[in-house]
């Protein structure tokens, strides 16, 4: 029988030479010009999109700004507290000719759902299942806005005087904040179009993957495609079992957003940075690979769960978010478990 030792050095050497998930292609290496009075790291996509990344004292999901004729959209709003910088330093890229008129929520969670009060003069659109799941965690939406003011106040670099001013605007309106202003007003069941500007966009639910309504948009006129925690590219994803994850639904969904890709796709992650069709399968790969040393390790070297999810597979050494990779092990292991009883 090989040894736990044996086994572990196996896992690295069988996936050595792996291609990681594709880095930023041309097209997204567009400089990220950093004004004086700019929080986020702005990636242009060129024809109207730009990503908003990063962020000195925390940020949240990437977020995708998408400017067509007179009209514009985001998708993702980031942290509760970071709205108003993220409102502002969008409307910057608009022009005199648009105004912002959607937003549309991948899904529930706070990094993402967060800077939705910012935006309660436009369209919200989100899955059917995102609104119930809002009101649970409203005290820790509002926790976070303090959370950020509190790290922005003690910052001594990389927080612009401008989202000073927007985190003192906004701390009080902060503390009533209340499920509506968070929620959808438009949602989908399965799939949406939208047209906003001459854009469409293309919106889909595949079923539970990162958690029971994640949404993923493609944009056809401009070959992108943003993910939502659908991806996370070279880090650890995070399985939300209590909102309906599963290791196999969520490769589903990832094959969705795969038949949507060619090989120049660019594709936005919910984290990470901008990658491509094979970043999506490296995805699809991560589940697969995880099922695979969770099974040998359990059948073969007899591992209790316990044990399992002390693991350090060498295959995802270089993964980013480490914190997760135990809660990951754990989490497919029961969900093995009870297809084996089936």
């Amino acid at each position: 029988m090989p040894s736990r030792r044996t086994f572990l050095t196996t896992t690295a050497a069988t996936f050595a030479g792996i291609a990681a998930a594709s880095p930023l292609t041309a097209l997204a290496r567009a400089a990220r010009p950093l004004g004086q009075n700019q929080y986020f790291d702005w990636t242009d996509l060129g024809r109207g999109l730009h990503v908003a990344s990063g962020g000195a004292v925390g940020g949240g999901g990437n977020a995708l700004l998408i400017v067509g004729d007179g009209e514009a959209a985001l998708i993702d709003a980031k942290l509760c507290g970071l709205g108003p910088t993220l409102r502002r330093e969008a409307e910057s890229r608009l022009g005199d000719d648009a105004r912002l008129t959607h937003l549309i929520s991948t899904h529930h969670h706070g990094d993402h759902i967060g800077g939705n009060p910012s935006f309660g003069d436009v369209t919200r659109v989100g899955h059917s299942n995102l609104n119930p799941r809002v009101m649970p965690q409203i005290d820790r939406l509002r926790d976070t806005a303090a959370s950020i003011a509190r790290r922005v106040a003690g910052a001594d670099a990389g927080v612009p005087v401008a989202m000073r001013n927007d985190i003192d605007a906004m701390l009080e309106d902060a503390k009533s904040f209340i499920a509506a202003d968070f929620e959808m007003t438009q949602t989908l069941r399965d799939e949406l179009e939208l047209e906003v500007g001459g854009v469409r966009l293309q919106l889909r639910h595949a079923g539970p993957g990162h958690t029971d309504n994640d949404v993923f948009i493609f944009l056809p006129d401009h070959n992108v495609l943003h993910t939502g925690d659908l991806f996370f590219n070279k880090l650890h994803p995070y399985m939300d079992i209590g909102a309906g994850a599963t290791s196999r639904g969520w490769q589903q969904s990832l094959l969705n957003c795969i038949q949507r890709c060619d090989g120049e796709t660019v594709v936005v992650p919910g984290h990470g940075e901008i990658s491509n069709r094979d970043g999506l399968g490296e995805q699809v790969k991560y589940f697969d690979e995880m099922r695979r040393i969770i099974r040998f390790a359990r059948d073969v070297e007899s591992m209790t769960r316990d044990e399992v999810t002390k693991l350090q597979p060498g295959r995802f050494a270089e993964y980013g978010n480490e914190r997760l990779l135990t809660m990951n092990l754990g989490a497919i292991y029961d969900e093995l478990a009870d297809e084996k009883k089936q």
